[in-house]
């Protein structure tokens, strides 16, 4: 009897092996799985300044935690360039602004509209910061704004998933940096 339940098992198993040459759709899913957030950020489409941002402020290192999942809402490279370069910020005011963009766990837009849909309206979430992220809908465009009186971002594609969290492009900083004295005339 067990014999009977094995060959088909075996049979289905070689030829299901036989259906793919196991290079096209596997290789991508190993690629995302195996990837991590940091590798995300460092490959993905105008986030290079995000992702040295992350390196110079030592909070790369937050995404190498064993077990931990992270959501980066990251600003695109034009949304830093509304405010100082991360070369006028001092580092500890850099990490600041760049924690209140992450958020414990693991979302993706998909997951954060059924939450909006499901609660009937915004839905609120704590960063790793200081701070709280509303997120929002209206029709099709998702936005998460800042408690501290940030300016709403929309959400765009996602960069991309990784083992260790989720990476969702937003098209403006969610703070800014705080005003630095001296700067008056």
């Amino acid at each position: 009897m067990k014999l009977t339940f094995l060959a088909p098992l075996a049979m289905a198993t070689g030829v299901l092996g036989a259906c793919s040459d196991g290079a096209d759709d596997a290789t991508n899913d190993e690629a995302r799985v195996e990837a991590r957030i940091t590798s995300v950020l460092a490959n993905g489409d105008d986030l290079g300044i995000l992702s040295k941002a992350f390196e110079t402020t030592g909070l790369a290192t937050l995404f190498d935690s064993p077990g931990a999942s992270y959501t980066i809402l990251a600003p695109q490279d034009a949304a830093f360039s509304a405010v100082q370069t991360d070369e006028d910020l001092p580092t500890p005011v850099l990490a600041a602004m760049l924690r209140e963009h992450i958020l414990p766990g693991h979302l993706d837009r998909a997951s954060i509209v059924d939450a909006i849909e499901a609660n009937g309206g915004p839905v609120t979430m704590n960063t790793v910061g200081t701070g709280m992220i509303e997120f929002s809908l209206d029709g099709e465009t998702l936005t998460a704004t800042h408690s501290n009186g940030g300016q709403p971002a929309k959400l765009s594609d996602s960069a991309g998933e990784a083992q260790n969290g989720v990476v969702l492009k937003v098209d403006s900083m969610l703070v800014t940096p705080p005003a630095q004295s001296g700067s008056e005339s």
